[in-house]
């Protein structure tokens, strides 16, 4: 019974505030684009003049692995986006997207397979060229799938008509096999073209097996996105959802069977969605279940709680709001830490930490909270100042001051609560912590 509930408490936790430390983890750096977790467990990274570079996030230990040096970093464009092969003990493979001078002074875009050994990065293999370019609306993130495809946004490179020719890779989601081949499977018999009629996709994470994608909108209507095969996404004909905020929207939708964004944020101004990622850890309670997605424009880190469908968004919240400039990417560690990257030409990574890093009580500290799970009352030793107890919605059910040494597990109104998990968010002088209370009378 209480492994049933603590794989509901993993999937439903919480929508109070989150609280988190932050570090700086390194600075000086010139437009960092993508992050990524690596095999060796540290972080290696691209930034938009051409470069690899890889950093322990546990001693701080900094690399510069490799210089492309046909990278055109041009305005929004450069070395852009980089991810390992799945299978990388036998397939030690890194893809990187990049733009370069094309003949006539155009801009064009490819991606380039390299071997991997250690932090010698050699052999480069280019799988896909001539992708229309421009020094703006590139796209360029990669990441492959469950299904071990190797999935590519692009913008519209300034050609806006582009996103709706079949034609063009431009202004898509594209899908290849990891040597560059187009499946079999794919939408369009013989194209790379998984999905079409996007802007400017800058984020891509895997959910399960949804894909979502973060989109900045024109002026108005940044885009969270579920890709569905073969959809048709809108843009340039239409900006968010379908509510003729563009000329003609609503018929354009009916003829051309649209699927709209799972949300359309901001119909006044655009954020500048960036880098997203899926949260799907205990470190930090309160984003479990959540996309966490950067912002350029206006300068914050989102939270979008998704409902345990994963096709709605339930709950949004704002983070470092103007605290470190324009942020491009964000990355979940497997330890649940959160990495964030500025876009402001002096660049830093920061880490995102919970307060506590357990869900179990800290052995060493002078609180402890007992029995647990418990039938009736539950007692306190040690110092604090205040316990709030939140059911798994996250709605404050219980508060318990510090005169009081139990809590007679009652909500406010002095009801018995029902049997089930809760947490207990316990602030002393010197942190706070989240602690799993299971109720089993």
């Amino acid at each position: 019974m209480i492994k049933n509930f603590l794989i509901f408490f993993i999937s439903t936790i919480g929508l109070f505030a989150a609280e988190f430390k932050e570090k700086e983890l390194i600075s000086d750096l010139s437009y960092p684009w993508d992050m990524v977790w690596a095999p060796d467990n540290t972080i290696w990274f691209t930034e938009r003049p051409g470069r690899i570079n890889k950093i322990d996030p546990l001693t701080g230990q900094f690399k510069l692995l490799l210089t492309i040096s046909d990278v055109y970093p041009n305005n929004e464009g450069g070395l852009l986006g980089m991810v390992f092969h799945p299978d990388f003990e036998s397939k030690p493979f890194l893809y990187v997207v990049y733009n370069y001078k094309g003949t006539n002074n155009t801009t064009l875009e490819k991606i380039v397979r390299y071997n991997v050994d250690s932090d010698n990065i050699s052999s480069p293999f280019t799988i896909l060229d001539q992708i229309p370019g421009a020094s703006i609306h590139n796209g360029s993130r990669l990441l492959f799938g469950p299904d071990k495809k190797l999935y590519i946004s692009t913008g519209d490179a300034s050609n806006q008509p582009s996103a709706q020719n079949l034609t063009s890779l431009s202004g898509k989601i594209l899908r290849i096999n990891d040597d560059g081949s187009i499946p079999e499977d794919n939408p369009f018999a013989g194209s790379r073209i998984w999905t079409y009629g996007h802007r400017n996709p800058q984020g891509l994470t895997f959910v399960g097996d949804k894909l979502f994608s973060s989109e900045h909108g024109p002026s108005t209507d940044d885009e969270i996105n579920v890709i569905e095969k073969g959809r048709n996404y809108g843009w340039p004909n239409v900006a968010g959802y379908c509510d003729n905020n563009k000329p003609n929207e609503s018929q354009f939708c009916t003829e051309n069977n649209i699927k709209e964004p799972i949300i359309s944020l901001e119909p006044t101004q655009t954020l500048a969605l960036c880098g997203i990622d899926y949260y799907n850890h205990m470190d930090i309670p309160e984003f479990n279940g959540s996309l966490l997605v950067a912002t350029l424009k206006m300068q914050r880190l989102l939270q979008l709680k998704l409902n345990d469908a994963k096709d709605k968004i339930i709950e949004r919240k704002e983070f470092l709001i103007n605290k470190y400039g324009r942020l491009r990417d964000v990355l979940v560690a497997p330890n649940g830490k959160i990495y964030i990257c500025t876009s402001n030409g002096n660049d830093r990574i920061i880490e995102l930490s919970g307060i506590t890093n357990s869900l179990e009580q800290d052995k060493n500290s002078d609180f402890h909270l007992f029995p647990n799970p418990a039938n009736a009352s539950i007692y306190f030793s040690g110092h604090f100042d205040s316990i709030s107890i939140f059911n798994l919605l996250g709605e404050p059910v219980s508060i318990i001051d510090n005169s009081s040494n139990y809590w007679n597990t009652t909500d406010k109104s002095g009801n018995l609560l029902p049997n089930g998990i809760y947490i207990a968010k316990v602030k002393t002088k010197m942190d706070i912590k989240n602690i799993i209370v299971i109720l089993q009378r």
